[in-house]
């Protein structure tokens, strides 16, 4: 008896001592950011989520207008990337291309930022909807 409720008490310290893994910490929360357009200006928001099947949902609003979208993702737990198709957007024709960020992200902190592999200077910034 007081083998296994120590076996319980060991079990119970090496979960809590596990990190997150991204594929957990994206797919437990909606997320949301929002993006400025210079010329003109136009301010979007946009609110995504990540479904534990590989898709996700994408919402995209200027406050009078919203879109939604979706595609698939992965992701690398190991590397910290997360790689997206690009949305499917109502009538628009397809893209095939992926995109892949690196994630930059802090267990216990509802915050996330992107980093586009392909262009560095490329970073957004999500928060919990």
């Amino acid at each position: 008896m007081i083998i296994a409720a120590m076996l319980l008490v060991f079990t119970s310290c090496d979960k809590e001592d596990d990190p997150q893994l991204l594929s957990d910490f994206i797919t437990a929360n909606v997320w949301e950011t929002i993006m400025t357009n210079n010329e003109p200006v136009v301010i979007l928001m946009y609110i995504a989520e990540f479904l534990t099947d590989g898709t996700y949902t994408l919402s995209i609003t200027d406050g009078t207008i919203t879109l939604s979208a979706s595609g698939g993702y992965s992701v690398n737990n190991q590397a910290n990337t997360l790689t997206l198709d690009q949305p499917e957007i109502g009538e628009m024709p397809e893209d095939p291309t992926l995109i892949t960020f690196d994630v930059e992200w802090t267990e216990g902190i509802k915050q996330m930022s992107w980093t586009d592999v392909d262009d560095p200077d490329e970073v957004i910034v999500w928060t919990e909807h």
